[in-house]
């Protein structure tokens, strides 16, 4: 977007703001939302951070401003059309619902407005406008797919579906394409990532060799046996049900459970296990 952006009017000087920027601009920004539904709650602070996070996953989901304000417009619609078939007490609970979304869909469309006439981008902006940008100027993304001809994922369970669509543009016809990834890893499900990012890949190149790496080089086999007994609890929740870690290691000491009051307890606990190792 540096180089580029300015093919869809964005400037190479572009501030990224990160989490904490983000939550004060939204502060900054409270006046101009006209809030009704979430005006009366008592944690202001908690509610800038559930504006701030639903930004985020929108974004992660490849919903922009506009389709937002698009389902909540559906939304009143679709009730119009149909609410001589509801009781009173279910007109209310369902117009209050709609409510709220024609609110959201108003703070996210403000938010996008103010941050873009401030030259701001926030971290899901980055690949929203860079799909934008190859989407809209294909003279752009011939360049980009020239350069990238072969593309290697690593992580591809983290992956959401704004990053599986820029994967897949910027993969063109050529398709040659490699991910490498853990279903049983998959960290960031609040993110929009999950396994069936590897069923929609599947999914969008049938022909995909699958490879599964189940030999474990750093792990203690009691180590192994216990992530695997932890993982079964996932159920049907996997790519690969059946795949199994092994190692060649020694079967290694008893797993200790350490808890922890906060992270600065657990990084001392850490840090003091280290000591007692190497003194």
């Amino acid at each position: 977007l540096a180089d580029e952006g300015a093919h869809i009017g964005i400037s190479a000087n572009f501030k990224i703001l990160d989490s904490v920027e983000k939550w004060i601009f939204l502060k900054k920004l409270l006046p101009e939302f006209k809030l009704d539904y979430y005006l009366q709650l008592a944690d202001p602070a908690g509610v800038i951070n559930s504006f701030s996070k639903f930004i985020s996953k929108a974004k992660d989901e490849l919903i922009t401003p506009e389709k937002y304000t698009a389902y909540a417009k559906d939304l009143r619609k679709k009730f119009e059309l149909s609410k001589n078939k509801y009781a009173e007490e279910e007109k209310k609970a369902i117009l209050l619902e709609i409510r709220r979304e024609e609110e959201v869909a108003r703070i996210y469309d403000v938010y996008q407005r103010k941050a873009r006439a401030e030259n701001a981008l926030d971290f899901g902006d980055l690949i929203l406008y860079t799909i934008k940008l190859f989407k809209e100027r294909p003279n752009v993304l011939a360049r980009y797919i020239e350069q990238f001809k072969y593309i290697l994922v690593d992580e591809f369970q983290d992956t959401n579906i704004t990053q599986i669509e820029l994967l897949n543009i910027l993969a063109g016809k050529r398709r040659n394409i490699c991910v490498v990834g853990d279903d049983d890893q998959a960290i960031y499900r609040f993110r929009g990532a999950s396994y069936a990012s590897f069923i929609k890949f599947k999914e969008n190149y049938p022909d995909t060799k699958d490879m599964a790496l189940t030999e474990n080089y750093r792990s203690t086999e009691k180590i192994l046996s216990c992530a695997a007994s932890l993982i079964q609890n996932n159920g049907a929740d996997r790519y690969d049900s059946n795949k199994k870690l092994w190692t060649k290691n020694a079967k290694g000491k008893k797993i200790q459970v350490t808890i922890a009051y906060d992270y600065m307890d657990e990084a001392r606990a850490v840090a003091d296990e280290i000591k007692s190792i190497y003194s």
